[in-house]
């Protein structure tokens, strides 16, 4: 498996790897780099050429960018590679049995989050620490939702949008896409996209 990033996100993706058990090789990726390992046991490649070759003996990857549009490109360029966009899930996240993950590829879930029933996400969604996702919610994809924030459902959050930590969305709220909401925010009304939204 490949991390790609091998900052603060990546650590989070590796500490979740260790908590699930997971048991294959962990490597990360990240050009912006000059570290060799992280924490002086988990390698770190930094060019294409290394990617595919390791994608020979496995393709798995998950991209830890929290940039949605960063993600997005590093996505893309992963898959054209031949890699397979796979998904993390802490053991500590509790998910519904009805919820729909059919196109969640790449999502990626902390310890303490919650999504309720009939909720749809879609494709390298992350949800954080604590975070909350209630019911009839529908997560675009490259949807980021920060630690401690709140989705009262029914709502529907459009591609590219970053919610940002301890904010609250009211339910049957619409938001539209490339959408930020700021710290604390507590969000009442649509959004239209490339809004901004801060705590005044």
């Amino acid at each position: 498996m490949i991390i790609v990033g091998a900052g603060n996100l990546g650590i989070h993706m590796l500490d979740v790897f260790i908590e699930n058990e997971f048991q294959e090789e962990i490597v990360f990726f990240d050009d912006k780099t000059s570290i060799q390992k992280v924490f002086n046991k988990y390698p770190v490649i930094s060019n294409i050429g290394e990617v595919s070759r390791y994608f020979k003996q496995d393709n798995n990857f998950i991209v830890a960018i929290g940039n949605t549009r960063l993600r997005k490109k590093q996505t893309d360029l992963f898959e054209s590679l031949g890699g397979k966009l796979s998904s993390l899930v802490s053991n500590r996240t509790i998910l519904s049995n009805f919820c729909n993950l059919e196109n969640a590829e790449g999502f990626f879930s902390q310890a303490g989050s919650y999504v309720s029933h009939n909720v749809t996400i879609g494709k390298s969604c992350m949800l954080h620490f604590g975070a909350v996702v209630g019911h009839d919610v529908v997560l675009s994809d490259y949807v980021s939702v920060s630690a401690n924030s709140t989705i009262v459902g029914p709502s529907s959050i459009g591609d590219h949008c970053f919610i940002g930590p301890n904010s609250v969305i009211h339910k049957n709220i619409k938001i539209g896409k490339n959408v930020i909401i700021g710290s604390g925010a507590v969000v009442n009304r649509n959004l239209n996209d490339y809004e901004t939204i801060t705590v005044s």
